[in-house]
């Protein structure tokens, strides 16, 4: 599971699409623009969509995002990985349900994006082991 996180600009939601998940087997579960920035969440290994490699495979669609961020002038994209199990799958009612992914290596994966410099993507130990 990955974060990448930049500025309120519009252009990482372009740089998000352009490294797209989906061709490094992932989706891309949530884009969020709040007071600390725009945020992108990429999920790596969902039913039917997972495999031996996903960690690999998430790193690579992260260094992507923070190369299309700084080729975009965006610089300062920072990203952060971790692996682990987490529930995912359909809340709420029939009428305002949504898909979500909720675990611990989400929170690490969070924590693990904050913490990293400018122009970085951070890993947690079992996702570069990985």
């Amino acid at each position: 599971m990955e974060i990448v996180r930049g500025g309120t600009d519009p252009r990482l939601a372009r740089a998000a699409r352009g490294a797209d998940s989906r061709a490094h087997g992932g989706a891309l579960r949530q884009f969020l623009v709040d007071d600390k920035g725009s945020v992108a969440i990429a999920v790596f290994g969902l039913p039917s969509m997972s495999h031996a490699d996903d960690a690999r495979r998430a790193v690579t669609f992260a260094v992507e995002v923070v190369a299309a961020l700084e080729a975009g002038g965006l610089a300062g994209g920072r990203a952060g990985i971790a692996t682990g199990d987490a529930f995912c799958g359909a809340v709420g009612p029939e009428t305002r349900c949504e898909y979500a992914v909720y675990g611990d290596c989400v929170n690490v994966a969070a924590r693990l994006m904050t913490l990293s410099s400018r122009s970085d993507v951070s890993g947690s130990k079992s996702s570069v082991l990985a």
